[in-house]
C-alpha cells in the first residue's frame, strides 16, 4: 500500500501530519492492518445487517465499512483537534478506539416504531453507547429511556447504538444508527449539498434548516395517519359489537311479534263468545302497550348514539336490512289491528291509530327540544 498516494488524494499534506503530531509510518501501520481485516469486516457488517433487517419494525437496512482514505482523514482530524481519545492512537488499539469502523443503518416508518427497535437492538447486541441526538425544540427527551440525548447543531435526528462485535479473535465496536425515512432524506441531501465546500455557507444552512422542519413535519403528519387508523381499526372491532348486540335484540323483538300472532289467532277463536270478546277488549290494551314498547325498542336501536357517532367517523352503523326486516312485520300488526276490530267493533281503530301518531309526535318534540 502506497500511503504517500492516499495523503496525495486526501489532501493531507506533511505539515498537516505535523500538526496533527502524528508520523507517515504510524498511519501505514495501521491501514495496512485495516486493510487486511476489510473482508472480515464486510462479512460481519453483512450478518449485523441480517439480523437487524428480521425486526418487525424495521422498514430496510444498509451497511458499509469505512473506506481507507476515510478512517485516515478521520485520524488525522481528530489529532489535529486534540481529541484526547485519539491521543495515542496505533496499529495495536485503532480497533477500540474508532466506533464507526462498521457502519449499519437502519430506518423505520414512524416515530414510534423507535421504541420496539430500542428494545431489539438491546436484547440482540451488547451495547456499548446509546446516543439520541434531537433537534433544538424537541419535546420527546423523556421517551428516550437510557439512551444520552444530546442536541445537534444543524438539527441532525437519529440514534446511534455502538454495539460489540467479534468477526474473528479480537473484538471490535460498530455504530448502529436507526432514523425514520424521513430524517434519512434530509440527512442524505444535508450531506450531498454542505460538504465538502458549503459546511459554512449561510444561504446553505438557512434552507437545510427549513428543509429539516419540513421533514419533522413530515413525521408528525405520518405518525398522526398511523394513529387515526388505529383507532379507527380499534371503532370498528366496537361498531361490530354493538351491531352484534343489536341484531340479537332485533331478533328478539321479532320473536315477540310472532308471539303477539299467535296471541291475536287465539283470540279469533273466542270471537264467538260474548265472554270471548270481553277477553279480547282486556287483551287488547296489553298487546298496545307491547306493540307500542317494540316500535319504541326498535326507535331505540335505530338512532343508537354511538352508532351516529362512528359514522361521522366513516364507519358502518347498524346493519339496515335487520331493522328494514322487522319493520316490514308492522304489516302484520297492521292485518291483527283489522282481527280486532273485527272481533270488538265497538273498539274505535281510527282513534287508535292517532294515538299511536300522537305519541310518535311526542317523542319527536322531546328528541327536538
Amino acid at each position: 500500500m502506497d500511503i504517500k498516494k492516499i495523503l496525495e488524494d486526501t489532501n493531507i499534506s506533511s505539515a498537516c501530519l505535523k500538526q496533527a503530531n502524528i508520523s507517515e509510518k504510524k498511519l501505514s501501520e495501521i491501514i495496512s492492518d485495516y486493510l487486511s481485516r476489510i473482508d472480515d469486516f464486510k462479512s460481519t457488517a453483512s450478518y449485523l445487517a441480517n439480523t437487524l433487517q428480521q425486526c418487525d419494525n424495521v422498514h430496510s437496512v444498509r451497511w458499509r465499512v469505512k473506506d481507507a482514505s476515510h478512517l485516515l482523514k478521520k485520524i488525522v482530524r481528530k489529532k489535529k483537534e486534540g481529541n484526547k481519545k485519539y491521543a495515542d492512537i496505533s496499529v495495536k488499539n485503532y480497533l477500540k478506539i474508532i466506533t464507526d469502523l462498521i457502519g449499519i443503518r437502519a430506518l423505520h416508518l414512524f416515530k414510534n416504531e423507535w421504541e420496539d427497535i430500542y428494545h431489539y437492538v438491546n436484547q440482540k447486541y451488547e451495547t456499548h453507547e446509546k446516543i439520541v441526538y434531537i433537534r433544538k425544540g424537541d419535546n420527546e427527551v423523556a421517551e428516550h429511556k437510557d439512551c444520552e440525548v444530546k442536541e445537534h447543531p444543524i438539527g441532525y435526528r437519529s440514534t446511534h447504538y455502538v454495539i460489540k462485535a467479534k468477526p474473528l479473535k479480537e473484538e471490535i465496536f460498530c455504530e448502529i444508527q436507526v432514523r425514520t425515512i424521513f430524517e434519512e432524506g434530509w440527512s442524505e441531501i444535508d450531506h450531498r449539498v454542505r460538504y465538502p465546500d458549503f459546511s459554512d455557507d449561510k444561504s446553505i444552512l438557512h434552507f437545510l434548516t427549513v428543509f429539516n422542519r419540513f421533514a419533522g413535519s413530515a413525521d408528525e403528519m405520518a405518525s398522526f395517519l398511523n394513529n387515526l387508523v388505529t383507532t379507527l381499526k380499534e371503532e370498528r372491532v366496537k361498531q361490530k359489537a354493538i351491531n352484534n348486540s343489536n341484531e340479537t335484540k332485533i331478533n328478539n323483538l321479532n320473536y315477540e311479534i310472532e308471539h303477539l300472532k299467535m296471541q291475536l289467532e287465539e283470540m279469533s277463536s273466542d270471537k264467538k263468545t260474548s265472554s270471548g270478546k270481553e277477553v279480547a277488549n282486556q287483551n287488547f290494551d296489553n298487546l298496545f302497550s307491547r306493540i307500542t314498547n317494540i316500535q319504541n325498542s326498535i326507535k331505540t336501536l335505530n338512532s343508537n348514539d354511538v352508532s351516529k357517532t362512528i359514522n361521522e367517523l366513516g364507519l358502518p352503523v347498524i346493519n339496515a336490512d335487520i331493522l328494514a326486516n322487522a319493520l316490514e312485520d308492522t304489516d302484520v300488526l297492521y292485518n291483527a289491528s283489522k282481527i280486532l276490530e273485527e272481533l270488538c267493533p265497538e273498539i274505535n281503530m281510527d282513534e287508535v291509530v292517532k294515538s299511536i301518531e300522537s305519541s310518535d309526535t311526542d317523542d319527536q318534540n322531546e328528541n327536538k327540544n
